[in-house]
């Protein structure tokens, strides 16, 4: 599913040196794994992401995803790789001037499907995040809690092959936090690969699964646990 063999992203410093974000990462993640991505801050979990999402490209080594070469993207092969990503961030980043169902359907109106499709598919991933009911409302009406929802529901709605969430339980309390990886948990259940960076080791400890540990761009330590479903091409 998730390949990166000797990878390394460098930038220049501000008197000339190499910085490395990631330095020779070598990560190996199956279909239908659920992974933990923990580390200090600056240790390169989101140099990680970026790359992961294609919105940043290696400078050399190989990362790939279902087969997909991530540096070789290009125009529309990298518009539709991006639309088989399901990304979740720490601070929800919902458009304010729409609703919470425009919310959620805008990755369907992105792919042009039907109007019918759109509200039958988004209304049903709002039921299943327990939000149907706040269809209507403005993100602003709802709790910190319930906009990570809206979020995870609009990363679903496309029924992604594989969900990235980085930091998605920030910002929320103890008992939201764990409502929120419970919704993590049953996409995962359903054959979705999903990779959940986070600083809160005792969500992790609790939840038992597989733990890649990033240190100064290099993975540290890893944990391994049971996973393995399909890609999901739809």
């Amino acid at each position: 599913m998730i390949s990166f063999a000797h990878v390394y992203k460098t930038y220049s410093g501000s008197r000339g040196q190499e910085i490395h974000a990631l330095r020779d990462l070598n990560v190996e993640i199956a279909r239908g794994e659920f992974v933990f991505l923990t580390g200090p801050s600056g240790a390169g979990k989101t140099t990680f992401f970026r790359l992961l999402s294609a919105y940043d490209r290696a400078t050399s080594g190989y990362a790939t995803v279902a087969g997909v070469r991530l540096n070789e993207l290009a125009g529309n092969d990298l518009a539709f790789y991006r639309r088989k990503l399901g990304v979740v961030f720490q601070d929800f980043r919902l458009l304010k001037h729409k609703t919470v169902l425009e919310n959620v359907i805008l990755p369907l109106v992105i792919r042009g499907e039907s109007l019918a499709s759109q509200r039958e598919r988004a209304m049903q991933v709002l039921e299943d995040v327990g939000l149907h009911h706040k269809a209507q409302e403005w993100p602003e009406q709802l709790s910190g809690g319930e906009q990570q929802r809206v979020a995870i529901a609009r990363a679903l709605i496309h029924r992604p092959g594989l969900i990235i969430a980085d930091e998605p339980t920030g910002n929320l309390d103890p008992e939201l936090s764990e409502e929120i990886m419970d919704l993590f948990e049953r996409a995962n259940a359903q054959g979705t690969t999903v990779v959940v960076a986070t600083h809160d080791h005792e969500m992790v400890r609790r939840r038992s699964k597989r733990t890649l540990r990033l240190l100064a761009g290099q993975v540290s330590e890893a944990e391994l646990a049971k996973g393995g479903a399909v890609w999901d091409h739809r």
